[in-house]
């Protein structure tokens, strides 16, 4: 008789600390949703375009700390803004070439940039379509002529791939104009 009474005390015992643990971890998420507004770490706005690459460069890096060369920001390569987004191409140090698309929110009259999109890209001579923006490389001057119609904008870049340097032209066509 006594066994089955300290059995039934255990399991009430059991049942109360469970019923706790779910209190105080609902106590913690609330806190968490009501101090971020229900923000992910990815869905926050950052005040600079600077501070919302790092923020995704240092998730990516959280998560895969061997690859953190493939990830880092080592030299811009080029950058585009528009009224809803701010677009920069850089290398990291191990030269892989990154895009970032962040979209850029109105904070009570204040611009603050969340990220929206990242992919290493190679830069091929072929026209690459990224979310509403293509970009196309060429080798010279005389190429960019033949697309003026069908670019936002050209730049003259340099980058670095695989241990040489390149210089060339990015055509961008930003499809929102």
């Amino acid at each position: 008789m006594e066994r089955i009474y300290n059995s039934k005390s255990a399991e009430k015992t059991f049942k109360k600390v469970c019923i706790v643990f779910i209190i105080i971890s609902l106590f913690f998420t609330a806190t968490y949703c009501i101090l971020n507004n229900g923000k992910t770490k990815e869905e926050i706005a950052f005040n600079t375009t600077e501070e919302c690459i790092e923020n995704k460069v240092s998730q990516y890096i959280e998560n895969l700390p061997d690859k953190k060369e493939h990830y880092l920001y080592s030299k811009i390569i080029y950058s585009y803004e528009n009224d809803l987004q701010y677009i920069e191409i850089f290398n990291s140090p191990d030269t892989t070439v990154w895009i970032y698309i962040l979209n850029k929110i109105n904070n009570e009259g204040k611009i603050m940039y969340k990220y929206d999109y990242s992919e290493t890209i190679m830069l091929y001579e072929k026209w690459k379509d990224v979310k509403n923006y293509k970009y196309k490389i060429v080798d010279s001057k005389e190429e960019v002529n033949d697309y003026k119609n069908e670019i936002t904008k050209t730049t003259k870049i340099t980058y670095s791939q695989y241990g040489k340097k390149y210089t060339k032209y990015l055509l961008f066509f930003d499809k929102n104009n």
